[in-house]
């Protein structure tokens, strides 16, 4: 059987907007909690990622952390430990992708990038 990360790695750039339009908005009420991150999509895409977050100081990045009050947060592991950096919030929005309802995580305008 294919995990769902193995589907998702087999799928074109070009698939992804089907693939979201397809899934159930969450109810905010059901977010809060840790997160692992896996980076998916096509290989090429990938071996992208690691090395240009890197650059921006989430290089070993591992998840997001959500609160009850929808305040996110990304864990990235340093020498140091578990960090916590570049604060986000969950908002409802129309889905940039088909229209339809849906959420969105914003980063804080006082986050030195994205």
């Amino acid at each position: 059987m294919v995990s769902q990360i193995e589907h998702l790695n087999q799928l074109s750039l070009t698939d992804f907007p089907e693939y979201f339009s397809s899934l159930e908005v969450p109810e905010l009420g059901s977010l809060p909690g840790l997160y692992k991150g896996y980076f998916v999509g096509p290989t090429w895409l990938r071996k992208l990622v690691k090395p240009l977050l890197v650059i921006t100081g989430m290089g070993d990045w591992r998840g997001k952390s959500i609160d009850p009050h929808g305040n996110i947060i990304n864990l990235v592991s340093t020498k140091r430990g578990l960090e916590r950096k570049l604060p986000m919030n969950v908002i409802e929005q129309t889905s940039l992708i088909d229209g339809k309802p849906g959420i969105a995580f914003c980063y804080h305008a006082s986050n030195p990038y994205p």
